[in-house]
């Protein structure tokens, strides 16, 4: 950045930015990202997947021409659309190419009608006519119907059901009547393949395609948590002896266990951000002096600013991810919970703890023990790792059989997982509005994290090799932490710099800062930061441009 454009603080930063964006829209040199217009990509996906066309012919034809159509409007996203929110409009970027990849999968390498289920719940009424009791918080929901047990595929008796509830063995709600003769809702979970019906396949198919990590799927990714004996034991039989009894105190204790997570790292996210608006390096000012207290310190201060400015983006994005996905979480907890009727009309098991993991489970060890690796495969947010795999597994399954071993099939995957990860965020970085880097530097972050895993496996094989003793833990250990800082000081820039380039770090992460309101922010500002308008009417020179503008 030349002398004349170094901005004089953060908020000059923001407001040069903004300028820059209206002066790019107002010439035609930038399209502004529209409603419709720029989501027919998830609209065309969504459409070939709920389309139920005959299995021969037709079918493949539909799935190329939208994987054809898919690729077209999301590279011209990626090309020619600009948007001043969502990191300056690296998410709309990478959403744009992760679109392509996620058709692929979904189209082309994998067959959704015949490959995938999702755990489904069936709500059993037993006896009498419907009628529906819902008491108030905390107690039970107690809901009958005419609908009979006979044929539903459950043996035993009506007394050896226990009916949902929230109580304590031995309590009783107080103050409600019960129904003696009549039994209340039963679930029973079981695996739903493709549906029949239009709307249920609509919902099938959007949980299909926003569901990352798949928790409620037969494809669900193996780095969260396993599904509970019982869960898995049932989807396993054929024939169901006992319902699954999802208890709503575990839901409650879930959804508080979400909330203190969100609320945690929010106040992270916060800190974060005000610790940014005091380096100019994260205004998009690179290169810069260290911040204070590392400008005072010498040639230790100037090794600690750039420790402090590549972990400092890894925190960002750790606290932004987990409060995203528990921000979901907690919605969906928060409306089982209160809004009872939901549990009865969704087919889903919202209530049920295990469907809503952790974005990042604690596998923080993992680093110690594998290194590079144990960090992207283990602990890392995993959000794409089933549908960057699945290239990978296309490829391999179509080599010749003599080349079908661990090693290359190993590559393969390290490439291009890899590969795919930094074509994703280099289009990220290539719709930001500030200049940026997306090829090689952002491209090479991601891309040279294969090889830095294999060299590090090498190495680590060849050294306990020719080792006259077995190393112990504790030293394989300190040599896996010490590798992964080295490798992520020496490749850090590459990525950490063309993301504050690109005024990643500009955008307003939370609505209310506590911090910013007791005065440790940037001079002038208050407690409340989501300002001015998210959407408005645009209406272009064509008559196809006219939409809803995201801003």
């Amino acid at each position: 950045m030349d002398e004349a454009g170094i901005p004089a603080s953060y908020l000059d930063a923001s407001q040069q930015l903004q300028v820059q964006y209206d002066e790019a829209a107002a010439s035609g040199l930038i399209r502004p990202v529209l409603f419709p217009q720029c989501f027919l990509p998830i609209i065309i996906l969504i459409l070939s997947l709920v389309l139920k066309l005959p299995r021969k012919g037709l079918f493949k034809i539909v799935n190329y021409l939208s994987f054809g159509s898919i690729c077209y409007f999301s590279f011209s996203n990626i090309l020619y659309c600009r948007m001043l929110g969502a990191a300056n409009g690296f998410v709309f970027g990478a959403a744009s190419f992760w679109y392509i990849v996620l058709s692929a999968s979904l189209l082309l390498i994998n067959d959704p009608q015949r490959d995938f289920k999702r755990i489904e719940k069936r709500t059993i009424y037993l006896n009498s006519e419907r009628r529906e009791e819902v008491y108030h918080a905390g107690q039970i929901t107690a809901t009958t119907s005419s609908a009979s047990i006979s044929g539903s595929g459950i043996k035993g008796t009506l007394s050896e059901f226990p009916r949902r509830t929230t109580e304590k063995p031995g309590e009783t709600p107080t103050g409600h009547a019960f129904f003696p003769n009549e039994a209340q809702e039963i679930c029973i979970l079981s695996w739903q393949a493709y549906p029949d019906s239009f709307f249920h396949r609509l919902a099938w198919v959007s949980d299909l395609i926003f569901s990352m990590r798949g928790p409620g799927w037969n494809w669900r990714i193996s780095t969260i948590p396993k599904l509970p004996q019982s869960v898995s034991a049932q989807l396993d039989r054929h024939e169901i002896n006992e319902p699954e009894i999802i208890k709503l105190r575990d839901t409650k204790s879930a959804a508080k266990s979400v909330f203190v997570q969100l609320a945690l790292n929010y106040m992270g996210l916060d800190l974060m951000k005000v610790l940014m608006m005091h380096d100019p390096y994260f205004w998009g000012v690179i290169p810069s002096p260290p911040p204070p207290p590392f400008d005072s310190l010498g040639i230790v201060g100037e090794f600690s600013n750039q420790i402090y400015r590549r972990i400092l983006p890894i925190g960002a994005i750790f606290c932004a991810a987990t409060c995203v996905i528990s921000s979901i979480s907690l919605f969906y907890l928060g409306v089982a919970l209160w809004i009872p009727g939901v549990r009865v009309w969704v087919t889903i098991p919202l209530e049920a703890p295990w469907l809503h993991p952790d974005a990042f489970e604690p596998r923080l060890p993992y680093i110690l023990d594998y290194g590079v690796l144990g960090f992207w495969s283990k602990w890392w947010h995993q959000l794409f790792r089933f549908t960057f795999l699945q290239p990978s597994s296309w490829v391999y399954a179509r080599l010749p059989r003599r080349l079908h071993k661990p090693l290359i099939r190993r590559t393969l995957q390290l490439y291009i997982v890899f590969g795919l990860s930094g074509l994703l965020h280099a289009a990220g970085s290539y719709t930001q509005l500030a200049p940026t880097n997306p090829f090689p530097n952002m491209f090479l972050f991601f891309f040279f994290q294969a090889p830095a895993i294999m060299f590090q496996g090498l190495v680590a094989k060849l050294v306990v090799a020719f080792l006259p003793f077995q190393p112990p833990r504790w030293l394989r250990r300190l040599a896996n932490l010490v590798f992964f800082v080295a490798w992520g000081y020496f490749i850090g820039p590459l990525g950490a710099d063309d993301w504050a380039k690109g005024g990643t770090w500009l955008i307003e992460p939370v609505p209310l800062s506590l911090l910013r309101g007791l005065g440790f922010g940037a001079e002038g500002q208050g407690w409340w930061y989501w300002k001015g308008p998210w959407f408005r009417w645009w209406h272009g020179e064509k008559w196809w441009d006219v939409g809803i503008q995201i801003l």
